[in-house]
């Protein structure tokens, strides 16, 4: 599935989005929101991993309150959505780093069209939706640093988080995904990429202040150690914060 979405993106289908559509229902939104995917550590015994909804996240981010702000990682999710189950170690190893991590789940929604298709329009208007939506939800919370913002995504939400051109983030990482001129923020961006990747065909996101361009074709650039490690000192970089 994240494949097509590359091979029909990468076919120059208009990815603009309409003014008004379906997609930025506040109340599908409110759902996106709510499914979101979190993990928090307040302290090195006292972590959680789960939904927004879920009481024992509130009762951890609510204990957020009063403490150090926090820096936030929103993560897009590719086009096959968010494997939530099967959750790879290096977020966890980020919100050690002292991030919390929110990944708003698009196929929350009551209606959700396959975005691996056609309904590249459609899509669009709903990923950028969602991320202004996390974007301003998080501002409520009294414990987030609003500097502190980073954008991160992976195949189609590494091109949404790429191509995003609101404002509020600080910086973004781009993982396996295509950039191009004219859209996002260049100057404060990471991207990564394998050279061998078939589903990038060689295009890559030169664009980038940051890149790094891994001998391999793993799409999963975040299953590579040295993806991993660029990526987590861009963001303490970005952060002012020191590996712990």
């Amino acid at each position: 599935m994240i494949r097509a979405f590359l091979g029909l993106l990468l076919a120059g289908l208009s990815l603009s989005a309409c003014s008004v559509l379906p997609s930025e229902d506040p109340a599908e939104l409110e759902r996106t929101w709510q499914r979101a995917g979190v993990i928090v550590v307040r302290t090195k015994t006292e972590f959680q991993i789960g939904r927004m909804e879920d009481p024992e996240v509130q009762s951890q981010l609510t204990g957020l309150n009063g403490g150090a702000k926090r820096p936030v990682i929103v993560y897009l999710h590719g086009c096959d959505g968010l494997p939530w189950e099967h959750i790879p170690m290096f977020f966890v190893e980020l919100a050690v780093q002292g991030f919390v991590f929110v990944a708003p789940d698009s196929f929350a929604r009551s209606y959700r069209p396959e975005q691996c298709g056609a309904q590249t329009q459609w899509t669009t208007a709903a990923r950028y939706a969602e991320v202004r939506f996390a974007r301003d939800r998080l501002r409520e919370f009294d414990w987030v640093d609003p500097d502190r913002l980073f954008l991160m995504g992976q195949s189609e939400g590494g091109y949404y988080a790429g191509a995003f051109q609101g404002s509020g983030f600080n910086s973004r990482v781009i993982m396996s995904a295509p950039c191009f001129e004219g859209r996002g923020d260049p100057w404060n961006t990471l991207a990564v990429w394998s050279k061998r990747d078939t589903w990038m065909r060689g295009l890559g996101c030169a664009q980038a202040r940051h890149k790094l361009a891994l001998n391999s074709d793993n799409h999963s650039v975040i299953f590579i150690e040295e993806a991993r490690e660029a990526i987590k000192s861009f963001l303490l970089e970005r952060s002012g914060r020191s590996a712990e």
